[in-house]
Formats: structure tokens, sequence, C-alpha cells
């Protein structure tokens, strides 16, 4: 048998080993070089003597097995395990430079420091637990420090829930003394909070510099940890505070249920406890408040702090116990120190908004003069048209597009056929959209390489020229159809405006910006920009949408880069994202109402983040460290918890409306595949067979079923999911061979679902109403030449199609059911003033197979079409075809 002294040059496994770098009684852990992925590893062996006992045999393999089923920054991974010639042993990544925590702390640290260490081992701890994983050895020679990162290591003690069906055995005592449970010392069955005490026990020899209840023998510090609470000097630390103090003691409490329930929640009341007292400093000669560094657990707080008013001139900090939320908010984290700016009183930058109202006034097509950097306001120079009754409402109209000699025209019409009026003149290419329970109309005008926004009554009069001859631009209404927010970019730089939708009551809130990212909540409480300022970093916005103090913040220290701000539905919480040469790519939270930016997440590529229907959940993808698979977690930001879901190449998913279930998807090794996962917790069921391209579609509205895509050999298939996953109906499958799509879309009511198919040779599409409970389909168009548009109106009594039943494009309405179909107008890509909102999805043209993309709701028209059109005589009233 091969001797462990004699094992320098050998190689083991294909690892050649090069130095000794620790060990134990039962095993040594040695450097070793891996020749064909040229790096070098840890590699841990368990000595032959020990190899022979089977007690050690299964620790070893046990631990192996414990940590393969962890993934996280904070945990030291494992990348192999086996045995060679009688040799059992453990690869593991290896640190180069790095230090224990005992070595670390043999100096005295700062308390900043102190939480930052313990955030991110009671983040691997949290991770462990929730993997069902105890380490039962968590004590200073067991965690690494490399560089500002902390590594929880060696799970050679580890328990897992499903060893002999529970966690320990009663009268077997493991681990080391000094840093032992009173349960634990003594034999006792035990659970994760154990691993708590141990971190407490951590936390209190760094602060006093001894273990408590120290004795001459383990049998007497576990006899005292029994009976005896602890007290705390402090002496190493005499600014420790009594909050400081009361928050080790709690760890340390002899019976478990008195201690903190999560690791996360100790590293939160820690950090509360260090940072209330840093935050009391009061600085009345400034007019900003002190930096500080926010950490993960302060999300939980901000949370439970918002529900009430913030104190005013300070900074609401959070430290309300937050489970496994220190996860995803520190655990993520490139191990870089955290600097947010957060100021109340802040200085604007030279590019915040420029405010300029207008007074109120008839909205007519009278120029007015233009802002300063602004593009001038100007009316539509084309004649409006001739009035057909009063102007079309949006309950009540549908917007589509008429093309005579291959140029466009915009034209609205009521549901019931009357009313049919043009909106714009013939252009090369137009678009439009309702204001919602309004009557003004949004248009969108492109002419040559520049477009003109416009808003104007549906019957066309009142035209008023939002941006003129600009280069991009979009325009949103408010849900109410009285307010609209445009942007519009001119050359490199974008301007943004918030206005009456009649054009009136301007407001500039962004001006000349080289890039722009915009969100708004849906009752327009706040809108979120954000953009670069040059050499200065970039600039969030926060604008209060009804008035009032508009909040102003600079990431600096050189983020070169914010993108894509996302507040949710109800404009509590806003989410960015940056870029930083420094410290990579970061996603941030702010509390809007406490004014708090917080860390959540950094990766070495940019994190994704999704918030839920109520904004009280967020998924949040990230990609922890280079070349290893993005991990997809999900934030409950009102409860303060974290769940990880699953990981792969790619990952993403949507919620149910309910947010009962959530919808993921994974990419791995060229498959994707589909899961529904509870959001509660418990491993996702995968419910479909993967295929080379697959996504969720969207969710009845109801909650009750989940539409899923999925491309396999060349062809699309659509399936209705039952969202307990035990029902897969085949809505589109083989038979129908479709080839470059199959979508689909609920009605309201979510009995039936729009199916639109595409076929690549010849292109064509067709569309059909299906009612799968019943087994029925009725055709609306088949085998045309354009890509088809159908949405359900609001209400859900009606359907707008285009079709070629007659020959030619012409818009057509139907009963919910596909019954009473009524001929509209010639014209395509109808858009319901009041839509149901469903997707409406634009196919690149079949040169290749590729993944659709998801367009705006349905609120964003098809772009523009170029077939030859020649007016048809309307058609007589058509049956559904069976």
């Amino acid at each position: 048998m091969t001797r462990l002294d004699k094992m320098i040059g050998r190689t083991i496994g294909g690892y050649r080993i090069i130095e000794q770098i620790g060990g134990g009684g039962a095993s040594t852990v040695y450097k070793a070089y891996q020749p064909g992925l040229d790096r070098y590893v840890a590699l841990k062996v368990l000595s032959p003597y020990h190899a022979d006992k089977p007690d050690f045999a299964r620790r070893f393999t046990r631990e192996a097995r414990a940590v393969a089923r962890l993934h996280h920054p904070n945990i030291l991974p494992l990348y192999d395990f086996g045995e060679y010639e009688g040799l059992r042993y453990i690869v593991m990544r290896y640190v180069e430079g790095s230090h224990t925590l005992k070595q670390e702390t043999e100096r005295t640290i700062s308390l900043v420091r102190l939480v930052e260490l313990t955030s991110q081992v009671a983040a691997a701890l949290d991770h462990a637990h929730q993997h069902g994983v105890i380490h039962r050895d968590v004590k200073p020679s067991n965690i690494l420090i490399d560089g500002r990162w902390a590594l929880l290591t060696d799970f050679g003690l580890a328990k897992t829930t499903d060893d002999s069906g529970q966690l320990t055995q009663s009268g077997v005592s493991v681990g080391t003394p000094a840093y032992m449970s009173p349960e634990q010392g003594q034999g006792l069955p035990l659970d994760h909070r154990t691993d708590i005490y141990s971190l407490g026990t951590i936390l209190y020899e760094i602060l006093t510099g001894d273990v408590p209840h120290n004795a001459e023998t383990p049998f007497a510090i576990v006899l005292k940890r029994a009976t005896e609470p602890p007290t705390m000097p402090c002496t190493r630390y005499p600014d420790a505070t009594e909050a400081v103090k009361e928050v080790v003691l709690k760890a340390l409490a002899i019976d478990p249920n008195d201690r903190f329930q999560s690791a996360g929640a100790l590293a939160c009341a820690l950090r509360k406890a260090v940072l209330q007292t840093a935050g009391e400093v009061e600085e009345p000669e400034r007019a900003t408040r002190p930096t500080v560094r926010p950490s993960a657990c302060t999300i939980a707080d901000a949370v439970a702090k918002a529900r009430r008013p913030p104190k005013a001139g300070r900074l609401v900090r959070g430290a309300a116990a937050a489970l496994a939320m220190v996860m995803v908010l520190v655990a993520l984290a490139c191990g870089v120190a955290y600097h947010v700016w957060t100021q109340r009183d802040s200085r604007p930058s030279t590019i915040v908004e420029a405010v300029v109202e207008s007074p109120q006034t008839d909205p007519s097509p009278t120029p007015r003069p233009s802002l300063p950097g602004e593009v001038a306001l100007e009316a539509t120079t084309t004649s409006p048209p001739t009035p057909v009754g009063p102007p079309i409402t949006a309950e009540e109209g549908v917007l589509y597009r008429a093309q005579t000699d291959g140029m466009e025209t915009l034209r609205a019409v009521r549901l019931d056929g009357t009313g049919d009026v043009a909106l714009t003149e013939p252009s090369p290419s137009v678009e439009g959209q309702f204001c919602p329970n309004s009557q003004r109309v949004i248009v969108t005008v492109r002419r040559a390489d520049t477009l003109t926004l416009y808003s104007m009554d549906s019957d066309g009069r009142h035209p008023v020229a939002l941006a003129t001859d600009v280069d991009d631009g979009w325009v949103h209404c408010s849900a109410d159809g009285q307010r609209i927010l445009a942007a519009w970019r001119k050359g490199n730089l974008w301007d943004a405006a918030v206005m009456a939708a009649d054009g009136s009551r301007r407001t500039l809130v962004v001006r000349g910006a080289p890039d722009l990212d915009v969100s708004w909540d849906e009752e327009w409480r706040v809108m979120a920009a954000s953009y670069r300022q040059g050499d200065a970093g970039c600039a969030i916005v926060l604008k209060p949408l009804s008035g009032g103090e508009t909040q102003t913040f600079v990431r600096g220290g050189g983020a070169v880069y914010s993108y894509h701000p996302t507040l949710s539905s109800d404009g509590r919480w806003l989410i960015y994202r940056t870029y930083d040469p420094e410290t990579l790519f970061s996603l941030y939270l702010v509390d809007v109402d406490a004014r708090e930016t917080l860390p959540l997440v950094r990766g070495v590529v940019y994190p994704r983040g999704w918030f839920s229907p109520s904004g009280d959940r967020l998924l949040v993808a990230v990609m922890p460290a280079p070349d290893s698979p993005y991990d997809l977690h999900l934030l409950d930001v009102a409860a303060g918890r974290s769940v990880r879901l699953l990981s792969g190449d790619e990952v993403g998913g949507l919620f149910s409306p309910d947010e009962a279930l959530v919808a993921v998807w994974a990419r791995r090794d060229g498959a994707h595949h589909l899961y529904l996962a509870d959001p509660e917790g418990g491993a996702p069921r995968e419910v479909i067979e993967p295929g080379d391209y697959a996504e969720w579609q969207g969710f009845s509205p109801d909650g009750q079923w989940v539409l899923a895509s999925v491309r396999r050999n060349g062809l699309h298939y659509l399936y209705r999911v039952s969202r307990d996953g035990t029902v897969a109906d085949e809505l589109v499958g083989a038979r129908q061979a479709a080839d470059w799509y199959a979508d689909g879309s609920f009605s309201p009511d979510g009995r039936r679902v729009l199916v639109h198919i595409g076929h690549a040779a010849p292109t064509r599409s067709s569309l059909y109403l299906v009612t799968p409970e019943e087994g029925q389909w009725i055709e609306l168009a088949r085998a045309a030449d354009w890509q088809l548009t159908a949405a359900f109106t609001a209400d859900g009594e009606r359907v707008v199609f285009d079709s070629n039943r007659a020959g030619g494009r012409s818009v057509y309405v139907a009963a919910a059911d596909g019954s009473r179909v009524r001929w509209l107008a010639d014209g395509y890509a109808p858009l319901p003033g009041s839509p149901h909102l469903v997707g409406t999805r634009w196919h690149p043209e079949p040169v290749t197979p590729q993944p659709t993309r998801l367009l705006v709701q349905a609120v964003t028209p098809t772009p523009s079409l170029t077939p030859s059109l020649s007016p048809t005589p309307a058609p007589p009233v058509l049956l559904p075809t069976p």
C-alpha cells in the first residue's frame, strides 16, 4: 500500500502531487497539478489506515457527496472524487495565497470587516442548510480567506437529511469541542442550529480573545455550555455596544429555540447592531449623509421598515431576520467592498431633469417654441381627414394598416364596422396605438431614415407632433389615458418628456443622454430613467409623475454603464444593473419610498431580474464565477427569503398571476428544459420532454394553465400544461409540421387559445381559435403570405384578426367563441383599442430556424409589410370553418 509521506511527486487519478498544504488526523491535503486542464487543485487524501475502517470511508464519501450538492460562492467547490490504488481522494479548488479565518483574526480586525466575513459565512451555511446539509464543524480553521472573500471548507463531519433518515444519532458526539453546541457536545439529536451556535462561538472568540466556557478538558466545556449561559466582557473590542453583545449571546443560547433560526438572521442582526452605532453620529454641518456600506441583510429590514414612514434626514438601514436572503444578496457578490452613493439632499447632476411646464391651452396644431435642447414641437403638415361621426373610443375601436402602391396608411374603425377613417397620409411605415380609456391615438410615421411621433384624436383631428424627424423614439400612455411618456433620439442623444395626452403641460425629464432606459409602474406613480454621464458614471432619476421631489443619484467610481431600470408594478421597488471595470457586473435594488439603494448581486456577466406581478418577488439570474452556469434564484422581497431554483447555461422564468407558481427554464448542453417550481421551495418539476429550443409563452389569467413552445428536430410543438404539471395537452404536434413557429395566447377567461402556426417552405401562416376542453378548432386564416395578427378584446367578448378568407388582406371581428364573423375593412395588423394583454410575436424570415422574439404586449404593432394589395369588396359574413 502506498504511504502518504511518500506522495510528493506521485500522480493519483491524473493529479500530480506538488506539496502538502494541510491535513488532520484522518486525511492530508496536497497542492496538485491537473495537466489536462492546466490548473492547480487541492487534493484531499484519506490515510490508508483510516481507509480500511468502514466508518471513516463512509464519512469521507459522505463529505464528497455533501459538497457535490452545494453550489455557492462562499463554499469551496468540489471538482472530483475517486479511488486510486486503495487511496480515496477528493479534488477541490486550490486557492492561491489564502489563509484561514484563524490567521485573519489573530490581529484585530474592524467591526465592519467582521460583519462582512460573518455575512459571507452565514450565506454559505444557509445555502447548505437549505440543501439538507449540516456542517457540524464550523470553526476558524475551516474558513479560508481569499482576499476579501470567505470560503467554508472541510465538510468531513457533515450530515445530510437523507443519512439514515435523520440528522444525527443520539449518544454520538463529533466535532471540535471548543466550537460545539451544547446538544452536539452531549451527543443529542441536533439540526442546523448547531452550526449557528458554532458561528456565534467564532464571533465570541474574535471579540473577546477566547471561546465561551473555555476549560481544561472537553468534558468541562460541554458541561458548562449545557448549564451556564455565557457572559461577554468584550476585552478586545471595548467599543462593541450592548447591541453587538446581545446578538452574539443570542446565538449562544443553550436552547436552540432561543437562538437565531438561520445564519442569515444572525448576520443581519449583527450588521444592524454595528451600523446603528455608526449611523447615530450627527453631522449638522453637512448637507449629505455619510457614505455607508450596505449589506445583503439591509433589504429585509428595508422591506419591513418601508411599511412605516422613515425618519426625516436618516437613511433606513436594514436588519430584519432575512433567512436565506443573504445567500443571494451577499454571497453572490464578487468579494469587493460595497460602495453605494445614498444621499437625500444631493446636488443634481449636470444632465438631470430640466422641468419646463407649458400652460394649459387648447390642444390645437399651432406650433409652440422649442425648449432648449428639445426637438421642435410642431403640428402635422397633413390635412386632417373629414370626420365620420364622433371620435372612436379605445373600448370600441380598432387600428389597422392599409397599403397601396407600397405605402402604408394608419386607419381606425369601430368594432361594429362604422366610422372608418384614415389617420395618416400614405407613408413608408406607420404604427399606432390607442391611449386607454380615451379617444387619443399615438401615431408613429417613418419616412426614409427618420420618424415623427404624433398624438391625435381617433378621427384624425387635433394632431400634435411630439417629436419631429428624429432617429428613434417611442411613446407610452398611462392606464387612464390622460398622460403620455415620450422618448426620442436625435443623433446620439436621447430626450424624454412627460406630458398630457394632447401634448400640453410638457415636463422634460431627461435631456441629452447618450443612452437611455426608462421604466414606470402600472399606476404611473413614479418613472425611473437611467443614462450615462460620460466619465461621471451613470445617473438614475426617480421622477414622481404626479408631482413631488425628484431623486437623482449617480453610480460613480468607474461605473460606466447603467442598464434596464425596472420598477415593480406598484412602484415600490426598482432594480437596475451596472458595469464597473473593477467590480464587473452588479444588480442593485432601490427602495423607492425609503430612498435606500442596496446591492443585490455581482457576477462576471450582467445579472438579470424579473419582478412578480405584485412586485413582492423577484427572479434573479447571475453567473457567480467565470465559466460557471447561471444560477436562478427566487427572492421574496416582502418576506426576506430566497430560494435557488436551478442552474444552466441560460435560465429564466415567469410568475403565474397569483404568484403561487413559477414557470422556469434552463439550457444545458444545447437542450432547453421546462420546469414548474413552487416559490415556497421544493425541487422544480420538469414537465415536458426537452428540445433544442423551448420557452414558456404565458399563463392563463386564472393561473391554471400555461402554454409552452418546444422545438424538436426542426418542428415546433405547442403544449397547454396544467399548473400541477400532470397534464400536457399537445395543441400543435408533428402532424401540423410547424417548421417556422407555433405560438399561442389565452383568452381572458382562459377557456380558449389563439394558435398561430408558421410554415417555412413556402413561407405561410395560419391562425386558429382552439377550445381544448371541447377539442374544437376553428380556422380563422389558412396559408396566408404574411404573419397574421390576432387579439381578444379586454372584455373577452370578441376577437379581432386579419385573414385571407376573401383572397386579400382583410380585418375581421368575431365573437370570442369564433361565431358571428364580421368583415371590418381591407387591411392588416389590427390592434384593438382595448386589447387583452397577450403577446404579439414577430418571427424573422425562416432562412434558418431560430427562436422567436417576444415583443412588448399587444400594444406593439406588427412591423411594416410590403405586399401588393388591391381593394376588394366587403364579403358576406362567413361562418367559421370546422
